[in-house]
């Protein structure tokens, strides 16, 4: 896999994910639940990173 295809991959995951967060803490009414979505966000971030980044290296030549 090419570092196009890599960053392609990235940026829609980073997009899909901000605008799942954005969409999610427009319908949080609680500064609690907005915490706690914020973390959960956070975590699954991290997760697709990850992914990315182990695809990345299994495609690597």
């Amino acid at each position: 896999m090419n570092r196009s295809a890599t960053g392609v991959m990235t940026g829609l995951a980073v997009g899909l994910a901000a605008g799942t967060a954005m969409y999610a803490a427009t319908n949080m009414t609680t500064a609690r639940q907005r915490r706690k979505m914020k973390k959960a966000a956070n975590r699954a971030m991290k997760n697709v990173e990850g992914i990315v980044s182990d695809m990345a290296y299994i495609m690597k030549p």
